[in-house]
């Protein structure tokens, strides 16, 4: 869908597809797993990060906690935008 396509600008930049240039993502919140010990789920928990998934390609990037507040900026500048 249309509408929910961001262009992103992180640290003043603007931000594209690592793979294939592409301006355009979904955001997208992905749960990883902190350590790969494990392999029945007994380690521990899984962490919530932010990531924009590209809409040319597919291609997920993903923003550890620490890096995400200008993320988290970028989308809210670009939801404004729209008057969600």
């Amino acid at each position: 869908m249309e509408d929910d396509t961001l262009k992103l600008k992180i640290q003043g930049m603007q931000f594209e597809c690592t793979f294939c240039k592409n301006k355009d993502f979904r955001k997208q919140v992905l749960n990883i797993k902190v350590d790969g010990d494990s392999s029945f789920g007994l380690g521990k928990p899984t962490e919530r990060i932010q990531g924009a998934v590209c809409t040319k390609c597919g291609y997920v990037h993903m923003f550890m906690p620490k890096e995400t507040d200008a993320f988290k900026e970028a989308i809210k500048k670009e939801l404004g935008k729209g008057g969600k």
